[in-house]
């Protein structure tokens, strides 16, 4: 009993450690979808503000990739309704495509920002915020958290030079406190996303987590530097750089953005998927354990059972009832026959030595006996 107890206690830690990890790698992949989108929206906004022509197959397809996942972790992530808005905001912003206004940039932030409140009830509802092991909680706050921010971030940013680069001279100095609010903000994700991965690999016990992020994570930062554009200090306003090579180093930021997304998303469900390996051994030799213990246990018992069953034939029909030592039904009772010289009436001085006391030596030794004086 107390070996069963035991058992029944590990079993449903191990289930529940079980349950976590799975609802984690739900919201890891719930997370990928979501991040497709989002860089599929940034890609849409920023050639929306630059004029070029917008395809909406790209954002379509990432689009429909999100609809599945939330089709299946939205119910017990709890996200129907929250996807269910934004997509019906994404969907509102195809009569938007080919504007350049100061409307399309809000409508593009307030999808941005309702897409950003989903990842993060995802991260919530999956309680990847809440791992336990430091490396998946530190890698997993890069890439739900400062790395959506930074997509964001630097989708806004080229927005704004765009914009800013179409005004005259004299006027653009009055978004150089937005432009500056929104560099600052860019580098920090970047400096925090760097931290993050670089504690994960000092937590990590796994031998490829370091090689598979650094390099993408270097090209992210090369790429983010690139693309903050230059302040003069003594002009107080952003430099005159041309709309070519500003949309070059953001198509740069949102290839090295999608590479970093990729490899960190799948160094998580590696993590997630390695751990749910070791609490299924975990949990096999708790199983094997326990059967041994209670075959041990009643090792005993069925060794007694064993040596009664060979001992039963000895007493077979014997018991303490009333009937007791009555023969079998169909049992022939054998007919005795005594000796031929017992058959016959002892005589009278036959009779003499067992009826007269036994006559003995000092000793007591009885000096004659006769078969049969018994009887």
């Amino acid at each position: 009993i107390p070996i069963v107890t035991l058992f029944g206690l590990v079993w449903q830690s191990n289930r529940g450690d079980h349950e976590f990890a799975t609802a984690e790698r739900q919201g890891t992949a719930y997370i990928d979808a979501l991040l497709s989108v989002e860089l599929s929206l940034a890609e849409s906004q920023v050639a929306t503000v630059s004029g070029k022509t917008v395809s909406r197959e790209k954002l379509t397809r990432a689009v429909e990739r999100a609809a599945e996942a939330d089709e299946r972790y939205g119910e017990g992530l709890r996200t129907r309704e929250r996807w269910a808005e934004l997509r019906a905001k994404i969907e509102a912003l195809s009569g938007r495509i080919g504007t350049d206004t100061d409307a399309s940039l809000s409508a593009y932030k307030e999808t941005t920002d309702l897409l950003l409140a989903l990842v993060e009830k995802v991260r919530n509802g999956s309680r990847l915020i809440r791992d336990p092991s430091a490396d998946t909680y530190y890698l997993q706050d890069a890439a739900a958290q400062e790395l959506p921010e930074a997509i964001e971030t630097s989708s806004r940013l080229v927005c704004v030079t765009l914009v800013n680069l179409r005004r005259p001279s004299a006027d653009q100095s009055l978004v150089l406190a937005d432009m500056l609010s929104l560099r600052a903000a860019l580098t920090s994700n970047a400096v925090d996303l760097s931290d993050d991965v670089r504690q994960t690999v000092d937590a990590t016990g796994s031998r490829t987590l370091g090689g598979n992020l650094l390099s993408p994570l270097d090209r992210f930062r090369r790429a983010v530097d690139a693309l903050n554009p230059p302040i003069a200090a003594k002009q107080e306003r952003a430099e005159s750089a041309s709309t070519a090579s500003l949309l070059k180093s953001w198509d740069e930021v949102q290839a090295a953005a999608g590479a970093l997304s990729t490899a960190m998303l799948v160094e998580i469900s590696g993590l997630l998927v390695e751990r749910l390996g070791v609490l299924d051994e975990e949990l096999t030799v708790a199983v094997a354990v326990t059967v041994l213990a209670v075959l041990l246990a009643l090792l005993p018992a069925v060794v007694a059972i064993v040596r009664d069953r060979r001992r039963r034939p000895e007493t077979e029909g014997w018991s303490d009832s009333p009937s007791a030592g009555l023969p079998p039904p169909g049992y022939v009772t054998p007919t005795w026959r005594r000796p031929a010289e017992d058959l016959a009436p002892p005589t009278l001085p036959a009779l003499m030595p067992a009826l007269m006391p036994a006559q003995g030596d000092a000793a007591g030794t009885t000096t004659w006996e006769r078969p049969g004086a018994a009887r």
